[in-house]
């Protein structure tokens, strides 16, 4: 079973991506901004962390490098209504709406892609809680 964080500002989009992450058999945890997921992901370990690209007025991007720059060890999906495709540091970008089927078959992709030791990439920097936001790094970029 999977851990994933769900990252969003509309309850009832929380709540149905929720209820179709647990029926996928995942563990859902939920967050409802980026500096709340950064807390998260600074005290727990995250196998994905799925967010909408509407978040906090930041570029997929920066949403995309911020999650990542929070927990290395994570996988990042970036939900989109617009077709938006600038989150080249995410490891997948979903256009919503999608079936329940296919979102669910997207996340397990993702996962097994980022449990394949073949696609793991060395990590250059150990997890370290830290006082500072990711997001203003992220906003340079």
């Amino acid at each position: 079973m999977s851990k994933l964080l769900l990252v969003g500002d509309d309850p009832a989009e929380r709540e149905v991506l929720g209820l179709v992450i647990e029926f996928g058999g995942h563990r859902c945890s939920v967050a409802v901004s980026l500096e709340e997921a950064v807390k998260l992901l600074q005290r727990e370990s995250f196998d994905l962390v799925i967010t909408d690209i509407k978040m906090d007025r930041r570029s997929s991007r920066q949403i995309a490098m911020g999650l990542k720059a929070a927990s290395a060890e994570a996988a990042v999906m970036i939900l989109t209504e617009s077709g938006d495709t600038d989150a080249i540091e995410a490891d997948a970008i979903v256009a919503i709406p999608c079936s329940p089927v296919n979102l669910l078959q997207r996340i397990e992709n993702v996962l097994q892609k980022a449990t394949d030791p073949a696609n793991k990439k060395p990590s250059h920097r150990e997890k370290k809680p830290s006082a500072k936001s990711p997001w203003r790094r992220a906003a340079k970029a």
